[in-house]
């Protein structure tokens, strides 16, 4: 039924697009979906609803304890592989707001959401929920409360965003996420980082890192770093293979210059390439457009 509305509304105005919600994957939702695997799910409803886009909801991530990851970065895997499988983007909804079993998410987690999201190549970022309608159930300090006052949560978000648009623009709307990385524990059935032409080496080993890799239409590539902790600062260093490599980042106007990101530490240069070190706060992300030495 939602697929054939999704369907219908396309037809009628097909310079909107419209929006559906999708549930997001746990074991055994299959039978309630009536499907046998979450990839036929998706690639049926993508197919079927002729959408735009695919969009769900997760927040396992804010239950107590690591446990929820795995199903959150999960979701992320295979929202990702239906999207590039279908040739259409996939947003993910994360909350904002404490309720039931999920904390309250404080500015590092809403931090660590946003950036962990995009670095999985997501090409939109929604919060449930922005306005408190009036009090219900245990929902709490949502960005706009019951008494229609913006909350903490409400600057949190804003700063989060501006901040990143600033950097970076709309950049990230126009790359195309190839491969999503894990140093040193991987989640969710996803890949553990291993030495390719882009990056060789994250360093510490030990470090909690995400390493997205990524290209625009004109096949220029990107890394993507995110410092995987949720409550403790770390330094996290990247390597760049080749004697020639190239690196460039943004700074506080949106401009591309060549050199290290605005959160690097130091860097070096040796027979392993080009290290780039970062302290980097949890959840907090750095950017390159690497022109790697083969490619010149």
């Amino acid at each position: 039924m939602q697929r054939a509305r999704h369907r219908t509304q396309k037809e009628i105005a097909p310079e909107l697009h419209p929006f559906a919600n999708l549930l997001a994957f746990f074991p055994g939702i299959e039978a309630r979906a009536g499907t046998d695997t979450w990839p036929n799910y998706l690639d049926e409803f993508s197919k079927e609803s002729n959408a735009d886009l695919i969009s769900y909801d997760c927040y396992a991530q804010m239950n107590p304890g690591q446990a929820g990851w795995e199903n959150y970065f999960e979701n992320l895997r295979l929202y990702r592989e239906a999207a590039l499988r279908n040739g259409i983007p996939f947003w993910n909804t994360v909350p904002s707001v404490g309720h039931f079993n999920y904390r309250c998410p404080n500015y590092d987690e809403l931090r660590w959401q946003f950036n962990t999201t995009v670095a999985s190549g997501a090409h939109g970022v929604l919060w449930f929920f922005y306005y408190m309608r009036q009090p219900h159930a245990d929902y709490r300090l949502s960005p706009v409360d019951e008494h229609w006052d913006r909350t903490q949560t409400y600057y949190d978000i804003r700063r989060i965003q501006k901040s990143f648009h600033r950097f970076y623009g709309d950049l990230f709307t126009r790359l195309v996420c190839t491969k999503v990385m894990f140093s040193p524990t991987a989640y969710g059935g996803g890949e553990r980082f291993s030495a390719d032409d882009l990056v060789c080496r994250v360093l510490p080993e030990t470090a909690p890192a995400l390493v997205s890799e990524l290209a625009d239409d004109h096949g220029r590539r990107y890394v993507m770093l995110v410092n995987l902790s949720m409550t403790e600062s770390h330094q996290v260093g990247l390597t760049f293979p080749g004697d020639k490599v190239r690196v460039f980042s943004w700074d506080w106007g949106g401009h591309e210059y060549e050199g290290s990101a605005y959160c690097q530490s130091g860097s070096s240069r040796d027979e392993h390439g080009l290290t780039i070190h970062h302290f980097l706060a949890p959840g907090q992300e750095a950017v390159y457009r690497v022109e790697p030495e083969a490619a010149r």
